[in-house]
């Protein structure tokens, strides 16, 4: 679910103009069995697999991720409605 949201943020950021985006995830996610309220923020799999890079730890149980997305062209109408 949490993977699908991130697809559509970033969606919605492209047709919005695009610009850089930054995640906070957990970087401990896979050395334990961990509540999912610790998830809350994404996993660096996750942001990995949608195209983000990895940046400099924040701490100790996060990092940033970052990616830039383009601006998606938006589509010109072909008519305009109601002329005759």
């Amino acid at each position: 679910m949490a993977t699908l949201a991130l697809q559509g943020a970033l969606d919605l950021i492209a047709a919005g103009g695009g610009g850089t985006v930054e995640g906070y995830p957990r970087v401990d996610v896979g050395e334990r069995k961990m509540s999912a309220s610790f998830l809350f923020s994404g996993s660096v799999g996750m942001f990995a697999g949608a195209g983000f890079t990895r940046g400099p730890d924040i701490g100790r149980f996060r990092c940033i991720m970052r990616r830039t997305v383009a601006p998606v062209a938006r589509q010109r109408e072909s008519g305009r409605a109601g002329r005759s």
